[in-house]
């Protein structure tokens, strides 16, 4: 069985073999319409947009100009230690790259941590969830039955509904899954990549513990800012309706 293949109990609770195809022209260009769709929805649900949140979380101090500087410090400074482990390496100073190969590690770790918290403080912008939509769109019209060939789901709709209302259906979950372990697989690839690798051997980016820390400095910076609930009041529409779901986003195309 290929890497995209998988067998799960699909709608009706029969075993299949599924597979997980490339995306041509027209599915990218079906998840695009979807994504400008979902980004109006958000709009009109109170989400607000990515440069809006920035000039917000700017003024609660949840990420401002000095967190935006340190960010773009630690990305030159990554930049600049991988320049000199080269030069090094070239040199044959396997001792100093050592050291310099540390260093590289940890200022790697901390880019990292800063790349969560940045990404979590926007998370809630309407391009982030039109991008969320955009995603399971691709995903969903890329499942196929691997005997025939044919899309399992029509269209990112019957996904949806699949997913929410069929207890029975596992394609939903495995296909994620799918997903999740190519994600996983290229990052570590690129992780397996950096030049430091070569020096330090033991070296993991635990991507949970900075997921824990990036979301641990978020609370404190909310807690230290204005005031978090006046920034969190001013995201949300004035009406009392609720943030925009993937059902209704759902319900939208045709």
């Amino acid at each position: 069985m290929s890497e995209s293949a998988f067998k799960a109990k699909d709608r009706y609770g029969a075993e299949t073999e599924f597979e997980m195809e490339d995306l041509d022209e027209v599915r990218e260009r079906d998840a695009d319409i979807l994504y400008r769709k979902a980004y109006g929805l958000a709009l009109k649900e109170g989400l607000i947009p990515r440069e809006s949140m920035r000039k917000l979380l700017r003024d609660h101090g949840i990420w401002d100009e000095e967190h935006e500087k340190e960010f773009r410090e630690r990305i030159a400074k990554v930049g600049s230690l991988e320049a000199q482990l080269e030069i090094t390496n070239n040199k044959g100073n396997s001792e100093e790259c050592i050291k310099i190969a540390g260093d590289l590690a940890k200022a790697r770790r901390i880019m990292w941590n800063l790349m969560l918290i940045q990404s979590s403080a926007f998370s809630n912008s309407c391009e982030a969830y039109a991008e969320t939509i955009r995603m399971e769109a691709q995903l969903a019209s890329s499942i196929v039955i691997k005997a025939t060939k044919q899309r399992y789901w029509k269209s990112y709709s019957d996904y949806v509904m699949e997913r929410d209302t069929n207890e029975t259906s596992e394609v939903p979950l495995k296909a994620m899954e799918i997903v999740s372990e190519k994600m996983s697989v290229a990052q570590l690839a690129i992780t397996e990549n950096n030049p430091e690798q070569k020096w330090i051997k033991q070296f993991k980016l635990d991507t949970e513990e900075a997921r824990k820390s990036a979301t641990k400095e978020l609370k404190r910076r909310a807690k230290h800012g204005s005031s978090h609930k006046v920034a969190a009041r001013s995201a949300k529409p004035k009406t009392n309706r609720k943030k925009a779901s993937y059902k209704r986003v759902a319900k939208k195309p045709r």
